[in-house]
């Protein structure tokens, strides 16, 4: 639902603006989605302790944490989470268009595309 509300813009004006108050759901689930700080056992690889909090796991990494007294950053190098590189496209040659236009050509004389007017 919207309703309609004048709103002072700071100069000596006012401005007429539409304020929705509509709850737009992330899912078809009607709960919120949580963030939850339980993980599988991990091993840290600053202090090699295991951790089933990430929150924990993060304090290891800070050199108050940790028995070498380093800060750590934490960098992901799991594959299954990052995109594969694209590959670069080939780049067709004027030969190659020729022909693929020509052959679509024909196949548009002998009928086996609908005409489009």
């Amino acid at each position: 639902m919207s309703e309609y509300v004048w709103i002072d813009n700071g100069r000596g004006r006012q401005i007429r603006k539409r304020i929705t108050n509509e709850v737009i759901a992330v899912s078809d689930f009607p709960c919120p989605r949580l963030m939850l700080d339980e993980t599988p056992p991990l091993t840290s690889m600053a202090d090699g302790k295991i951790y089933t909090s990430k929150a924990a796991m993060r304090q290891s990494y800070k050199a108050s944490n940790n028995p070498k007294g380093i800060n750590y950053t934490e960098v992901g190098d799991d594959k299954s989470f990052t995109s594969p590189t694209p590959k670069p496209l080939k780049r067709a040659d004027r030969a190659d268009i020729k022909d693929t236009i020509e052959r679509a050509k024909a196949d548009v004389n002998r009928g086996m595309y609908n005409h489009i007017e």
